[in-house]
């Protein structure tokens, strides 16, 4: 006969994010699972494709230990539990539960625990990969320059994460416009054997969203489990939090291999300086001239002239001044002005970028650090 009280204000609504749409056909999973311990309330969500959590609920106060079904699906069930004390119970073998919230008191149907699946990882007791939440925040941050293209590979909707003794990267590709990398010294001197990862673009966010509410300087034990169910876990050092995330099925060898394609130079490669600000401004100079898609590809000429010359189906010859510092004989190449403009929307224009020419498999590759990460747009078309 589970009894206990709690008072919180935003566990709850955090976990229901985790929470199955109705579309699933298992019911359980559509709701939140709560278990009342010696060791207080926790409260368990989860899709089974996508991720889970396991969160203690501050503040908690158990008089019977025990278990039960909050239900999610019979309306916003939890929003009535979140700013006041909330006292919950159930008699044995009754599927319904006794509420009180403030003065209200109400009954809940609610559904058998034993349909509810259980958790698939055991907490670990003793630290693996170390991460502050500030540097897991800053890793997942490239996951908003991941595809949302529904007939794209799996590969480019999720983000890689590489992770070892004292450094961590991650990356997203959003082909064929944005490359994103980050990369970090992490403060971790705990000795394990590197490991990578290819996260879903749903777990990732539902990562992002829950690390929101924890301190930045707060240690995560990160660690992938043994089995044939790809996934990666992150603990609290004290287990009150604990999330699994599926890995994306594609190979997280594959992605490794793409960001060759992205990072690679070669001896001949050489390299420049130009305005961000003033390079989208020509972009969005051709766009208005001759609008996007096909007929768009337009020649482009960079040199140390400060100038750019261009031509296209539309426009037998065009130039406008263009601050560039650039080494070595001009560089003629072809770009689509609307896909280009759309990747440098990402890229803060009052800081200059890099162009790095003659790439090991671009014609010219535009680059912009902000901090830890690095954001690319390689042109994809081929020179002429």
């Amino acid at each position: 006969m589970p009894h206990f009280v709690f008072k919180d204000d935003s566990i709850l609504a955090e976990l229901a994010k985790f929470v199955a749409p109705n579309s699933f056909s298992l019911d359980a999973v559509k709701n939140i699972f709560l278990e009342a311990t010696d060791n207080g309330v926790f409260a368990m969500a989860t899709n089974t494709m996508t991720g889970g959590a396991r969160v203690k609920i501050p503040g908690s106060r158990v008089i019977t230990p025990g278990k039960l079904i909050l239900p999610l699906s019979t309306g916003n069930t939890h929003q009535a539990f979140m700013k006041q004390i909330v006292q919950l119970k159930m008699d044995d073998g009754k599927n319904v539960i006794h509420a009180v919230v403030g003065d209200a008191k109400f009954d809940v149907p609610t559904i058998n625990t034993d349909d509810f699946p259980e958790f698939p990882v055991e907490p670990i007791d003793k630290p693996t990969c170390v991460l502050s939440v500030d540097e897991l925040k800053k890793l997942l941050s490239v996951a908003e320059f991941s595809s949302t293209d529904k007939n794209q590979k799996e590969e480019f909707k999720g983000i890689y994460i590489m992770l070892g003794k004292g450094k961590a990267a991650s990356m997203a590709i959003n082909p064929p416009g944005i490359f994103a990398h980050c990369k970090l010294e992490t403060k971790s001197s705990i000795d394990f054997d590197p490991f990578e990862v290819l996260l879903t673009q749903g777990g990732t966010t539902l990562l992002q969203r829950h690390i929101l509410t924890l301190t930045g300087s707060q240690e995560l034990w990160l660690w992938k489990p043994n089995g044939h169910q790809k996934r990666l876990i992150v603990q609290t050092p004290d287990q009150s939090c604990i999330f699994w995330l599926a890995e994306v099925q594609a190979s997280a060898d594959a992605f490794s291999k793409l960001k060759g394609a992205y990072l690679g130079k070669n001896e001949n490669s050489r390299s420049g300086v130009v305005s961000t600000k003033e390079l989208k401004s020509v972009m969005e100079n051709i766009i208005a001239l001759i609008g996007s898609g096909e007929k768009s590809i337009t020649q482009m000429t960079l040199s140390s002239t400060s100038q750019v010359a261009y031509a296209s189906e539309l426009i037998s010859n065009g130039n406008q001044p263009l601050p560039i510092t650039i080494e070595g004989e001009p560089v003629t190449f072809l770009i689509d002005p609307g896909l280009v403009k759309k990747a440098m929307d990402e890229m803060d224009a009052t800081k200059p970028s890099l162009i790095n020419i003659s790439t090991l498999n671009y014609p010219v590759v535009f680059e912009q650090t902000m901090g830890n990460m690095t954001l690319r747009i390689p042109i994809m078309l081929k020179t002429k």
